[in-house]
């Protein structure tokens, strides 16, 4: 009898470990176990499994804080050192070179928490793929939604990013204040109030 295709009904799931499901299910009951971003994080008991899936919840408000906090520091950075008149050059052109390497360092951690994220879906677990969208969706919200709007409604601006959002982004301006113009060779029109 082959003992290694058996599985014990006590053991919280089988094998050392996979990156990969076979499409979305569960790393429990008898289904493989999953590696947790490390080769050596596997997640083989209920304690592990509730951990992984609170982690990763985590994983996506940190990543929302992190883009928040980056947003923020480059509104600093393009409020305290501005470009001076006429310069393409980019983001608080004026700031000392430590300023924009910590800038730099923020986008740099948003990024490799993005990667985790990435990583942690291609696991085709789905209550870490559950945990990761409810993070996310608590992040917006926590972030993107509700401090935004109570620092718009204090009278200050975060970033310039975020008072350009109706317009998808472009730097504009209301109708009545400013026509469209040409930019090298471009019409620029400006967004609707």
């Amino acid at each position: 009898m082959n003992m290694a295709s058996t599985s014990d009904p006590t053991q919280f799931c089988t094998g050392a470990g996979s990156v990969m499901l076979n499409g979305f299910q569960g790393a429990y009951g008898g289904n493989r176990c999953v590696l947790y971003l490390f080769g050596h994080w596997s997640v083989n008991s209920k304690a592990k499994y509730f951990f992984a899936v609170f982690g990763t919840f985590l994983i996506g408000i940190l990543l929302n804080g992190l883009t928040f906090l980056r947003r923020w520091f480059v509104g600093y950075l393009e409020a305290k050192y501005p470009a001076p008149k006429g310069a393409t050059v980019g983001v608080g052109a004026g700031a000392p070179l430590y300023l924009m390497f910590i800038a730099s360092f923020t986008y740099a951690s948003q990024m490799l928490f993005a990667y985790f994220a990435m990583l942690l879906v291609m696991l085709y677990e789905k209550f870490i793929f559950t945990g990761l969208v409810l993070g996310l969706m608590v992040g917006h919200f926590l972030f993107d939604v509700y401090l935004v709007r109570r620092i718009k409604l204090g009278g200050q601006s975060v970033s310039g990013e975020w008072e350009t959002m109706c317009c998808g982004g472009c730097n504009c301006v209301a109708p009545q204040q400013e026509a469209a113009k040409v930019v090298d060779n471009t019409l620029v029109a400006p967004c609707e109030p």
